[in-house]
């Protein structure tokens, strides 16, 4: 996706525990697909890491997703339709399907897009179960466009060097950007008193 620049998150920083040495190589990327905005982040995670990030990003999307009506998950398999589970977003619930999905073996690994419906919306009417389905920007911004999915979450984690390469892209409108990284920053906030 092309970006308006690169740039480190403190949140980004703060879920790979990027204070620790050596640090995960971290990309971030602006863009804007017509009224909706994208947040791409790239992180190169060493194998030992992996499960602490998997597991931090999990409950970062379960934080988000509580304020949704429903978290819709859609396997994306290249020239099959898709596989997609839906589910009231309860923290523990979407935690562990996030982990499941980022932590899957291998062979089983797949990306994954993660929409948060509005309450009336079905899964079928953002995403046609019959037909394959391409994860590209264009198609997922529509989504987000037509008001079938408020936010949307792309997710893809492949080998890279010996490591991870965690792919994350934010699909919101302007708003919603702003809430789920407020959301998230409220779950990595240490706990009062």
């Amino acid at each position: 996706m092309a970006g308006t620049g690169e740039q480190r998150l403190p949140l980004l920083s703060r879920l790979i525990g990027a204070r620790r040495r050596p640090r995960p190589a971290v990309r971030v990327h602006r863009a804007r697909i017509g009224r909706v905005s994208c947040l791409e982040a790239e992180i190169a995670v060493p194998v030992a890491r992996w499960a602490g990030v998997a597991n931090a990003l999990a409950a970062l999307v379960a934080e988000s997703a509580a304020a949704h009506a429903t978290l819709v998950r859609i396997g994306v398999v290249a020239g099959e339709p898709p596989v997609i589970a839906a589910f009231r977003p309860r923290r523990d619930v979407v935690a562990l399907q996030v982990r499941d999905a980022l932590t899957a073996g291998v062979t089983h690994r797949r990306p994954h897009l993660w929409l948060a419906l509005p309450a009336g919306v079905w899964a079928a009417s953002a995403v046609d179960p019959d037909a394959p389905f391409e994860p590209s920007s264009a198609a997922i911004a529509a989504i987000v466009t037509s008001g079938m999915a408020s936010v949307a979450l792309l997710t893809d984690a492949a080998p890279h060097r010996g490591g991870v390469l965690l792919r994350v892209v934010l699909y919101a409108t302007p708003g919603g950007v702003r809430s789920s990284l407020r959301a998230a920053r409220r779950a990595l906030a240490p706990p009062l008193g």
